[in-house]
C-alpha cells in the first residue's frame, strides 16, 4: 500500500473518534467517575481502534490493534477521570487526551512490534495528537459539560491527519517485522558438513 493510499485510509478512520464517542454517551452515559471512564473508554476505543484496523487491514495489521486500542482507552480514560475528577475544562480535557493518547500510542505500537524507537515516537505523537484533540474540541463544541469520553470530529480531524503523517512507517514495520526475525517463521539451522556445524 502506498504511502498516500496509506494516510487517505487512516484519515477516514477520524469517525471512528464521534461514532464511538456517541455509542459511548448512548450506552454508558457521561462520565463522572473512573468506572464509567473505564466502560465509556472500551466502548469508544473499540470503535475507534476497528476504524482504524479497517484502515490499516491492506498493510496486514494484526487485529489485536483493536483490542488494544479499547483497553489502552478504557484504562486511560478511568486514569484521567481520577486524576481530574472527570473535569470538563479546557484544561481538564487537554489532561485526558494526553493521558489517554499515552496509553493508546504505546499499546498500539506494541502491537505493531516497532522496538524501543517506535514506541516512544508514537506513543509521544498519540499522546500531543490527542490532547490538541480535545484543545480544539474543548474550543469548538459548546457541550463539553456532557462529559464525552473523546473528543468530536473537529478534535478527531487534527489527531488523525497529525498521526497520519507517521502511520505509514509504523505499519511498513508491522508487514516487515521491523526487520527481526518472526516467530513463526525461525530462522533457518546451520548448514552442516562432515565435520560438523558450520
Amino acid at each position: 500500500m502506498s504511502a498516500r493510499a496509506t494516510f487517505f485510509r487512516w484519515l477516514a478512520s477520524f469517525l471512528g473518534f464521534p461514532l464511538g464517542s456517541l455509542l459511548a454517551v448512548t450506552l454508558a452515559g457521561s462520565i463522572t467517575d473512573p468506572l464509567r471512564g473505564a466502560l465509556a473508554g472500551l466502548l469508544a476505543g473499540s470503535v475507534i481502534g476497528l476504524a482504524q484496523w479497517l484502515a490499516l487491514r491492506p498493510a496486514g495489521l494484526s487485529l489485536l490493534w483493536v483490542g488494544a486500542t479499547a483497553s489502552a482507552v478504557a484504562l486511560g480514560s478511568a486514569i484521567a477521570a481520577a486524576i481530574t475528577g472527570a473535569g470538563t475544562s479546557g484544561g481538564a480535557l487537554v489532561l485526558s487526551g494526553l493521558i489517554t493518547g499515552a496509553l493508546v500510542g504505546a499499546a498500539q505500537a506494541l502491537v505493531v512490534g516497532g522496538g524501543v524507537r517506535v514506541v516512544a515516537v508514537w506513543t509521544a505523537l498519540v499522546a500531543v495528537a490527542w490532547g490538541l484533540g480535545w484543545f480544539v474540541t474543548a474550543n469548538v463544541i459548546v457541550d463539553a459539560d456532557r462529559g464525552y469520553v473523546t473528543f468530536g470530529a473537529s478534535g478527531a480531524v487534527l489527531a488523525t491527519v497529525l498521526t497520519g503523517l507517521f502511520v505509514r512507517r509504523l505499519v511498513v514495520r508491522a508487514a516487515s517485522g521491523d526487520g527481526r526475525r518472526s516467530a513463526v517463521a525461525p530462522a533457518p539451522a546451520p548448514a552442516a558438513t562432515e565435520d560438523g556445524v558450520v
